[in-house]
């Protein structure tokens, strides 16, 4: 039987975790599908890649696709003997480890620079130095000579102004010596990892961060079947180590982790809601909260869209370009509520159209603007105010009078088991209105509204299809800022808090 190869993205993956890379190649089935927003992050990637070979001038592209392994060595042979500036996309093997090098810059000295490209505006060694070492040691051993290894990112400090200019879009970082400590252990891992794939089933590996971080493994769902809510894989911010700890002490569930365990004063909280089966309330600090609160009441939520190459003049790359709001306005505590909201229906800038609008719905008047999770809301507002000095006053006098509805959640004043260690929206909302959810929305998450709207951006403007985005993006955002109107008054009434005591 033919040896199937390993290819740089395997490696990666069995080193961070042999099941997956097992999975990968014998159930694939079982993978998670990727989600829209996923795809269009992958699909960002493609296209920075695709731009990068812009800067090297007579590249020659190695086109052939991973069905026609033999023929792209071949032409790569070939291309390396012509000595041509640049190769994109070339292919090397060595012992079964196949590779496709974003580009292979020549120096014209005999040796070669190694090019990867990604899509982030920085180095992110947990996923980028192994992706290189990989393709430096098959290079080195297939005898081309590397004088550098490159990682080639966007660069952050860029800031768009008229068309792009791709030489400064780009950062050349020099990771060679970044690598050597990933390069040295590479022997070692291939035999580990041939090893573990040959293994008849699926090898054991324990759950925990690596499955998450530095991306989402897409075999998750299928090794965390059994992590249910009320197990201690739902602890908020549960360590490797206490889960392991835990574990390995055939604790399973979190009311049966035992009282001399040490935890955060947060998953004591929570320990202590799924023992006693209660809702744990501090009544002083959530109180001490609600009396920051003063009427008018502006229930504010922010959607916007990042594109990895700066779209407008003024952007920088993954740059958060606010798109649309929804605002609930309560007067008093006793008058209803008015609803306002925006989404900037051109495939323009944004950021004028909607500070402009924010700033006539949001009243000069004092009254709390109402967020959940602040820093989000806080960010892009204080990123409008950079970019439209005119207004920063204004727009930073909206930040200081923001108040975070999710604070009581987050600092575990008020904590119901039935959060699953999430403070989120989506998590809190279910335990005060279970009959109010987002399931009757096409657009469910804020994922995929920020892609749906980068969607709805390039359709043309009077086609059925962009309507009908732009009426589903509107009707998340009012749902978001009806929820955290609905989650504010059940704390009143659960508290049985007297609102007249909030300032008007």
């Amino acid at each position: 039987m033919k040896t199937r190869n390993l290819s740089k993205s395997q490696y990666c993956r069995g080193k961070k975790c042999k099941k997956s890379l097992w999975l990968y190649r014998n159930k694939k089935e079982l993978a998670d599908t990727p989600t829209e927003f996923m795809q269009n992050i992958f699909d960002q990637g493609t296209a920075v890649g695709e731009l990068a070979t812009d800067v090297f001038e007579e590249g020659v592209l190695v086109g052939e696709d991973y069905t026609e392994t033999e023929q792209a060595l071949s032409k790569t042979e070939i291309l390396v003997a012509q000595n041509v500036p640049a190769i994109f996309e070339a292919a090397f093997i060595f012992e079964s480890v196949l590779i496709r090098v974003d580009v292979l810059r020549n120096n014209n000295d005999g040796t070669w620079d190694l090019i990867e490209v990604k899509s982030t505006n920085s180095v992110e060694p947990k996923s980028h130095l192994d992706d290189a070492a990989i393709q430096k040691w098959v290079l080195l051993n297939c005898g081309i000579i590397i004088n550098k290894t490159i990682l080639m990112h966007l660069n952050r400090e860029y800031v768009r102004e008229g068309d792009l200019n791709l030489k400064d879009l780009f950062v050349l970082e020099d990771i060679s010596e970044a690598i050597q400590p990933n390069y040295v252990l590479i022997e070692n891992e291939l035999e580990n990892i041939k090893t573990h794939i040959s293994l008849p089933k699926e090898p054991e590996e324990l759950i925990g961060a690596k499955c998450k971080n530095p991306y989402l493994c897409d075999f998750k769902s299928y090794c965390w079947a059994e992590a249910q809510p009320g197990t201690i894989h739902t602890l908020g911010r549960i360590s490797d180590k206490k889960r392991h700890e835990l574990m390995d002490m055939s604790v399973a569930l979190i009311e049966d982790i035992p009282d001399n365990y040490k935890l955060s004063t947060n998953q004591q909280i929570e320990t202590l809601s799924y023992k006693n089966n209660d809702t744990q309330i501090d009544l002083k600090n959530i109180n001490n909260h609600l009396t920051e609160l003063k009427y008018p009441l502006y229930y504010l939520d922010y959607e916007s869209v990042a594109y990895a190459v700066p779209k407008f003049d003024g952007s920088w790359p993954h740059k958060h370009l606010v798109t649309q709001y929804s605002l609930h306005i309560q007067e008093t505590p006793s008058s209803e509520l008015i609803h306002k909201e925006y989404l900037h229906n051109k495939n323009t800038d944004p950021s004028l159209a909607i500070t402009e609008r924010l700033l006539q719905d949001i009243k000069d008047d004092g009254g709390s603007i109402i967020v959940y999770h602040k820093t989000y809301e806080r960010d892009r507002t204080g990123e409008l105010a950079a970019m439209l000095p005119k207004f920063q006053d204004q727009l930073h006098g909206l930040i200081d009078r923001m108040w975070d509805l999710e604070t009581p959640f987050t600092k575990r004043w008020y904590w119901d088991k039935e959060f699953n260690g999430s403070s989120s929206i989506k998590n809190v909302l279910p335990v005060f209105a279970p009959e109010f959810s987002y399931n009757d929305l096409e657009i469910k998450k804020g994922d995929t509204a920020q892609m749906k709207y980068g969607e709805m951006a390039e359709l043309p403007e009077e086609s059925q299809e962009r309507l009908q985005i732009y009426n589903a993006l509107l009707k998340y955002c009012e749902r978001d800022t009806l929820a955290m109107v609905i989650i504010l008054q059940k704390l009143f009434e659960t508290l049985n808090y007297d609102q007249d005591k909030v300032a008007v």
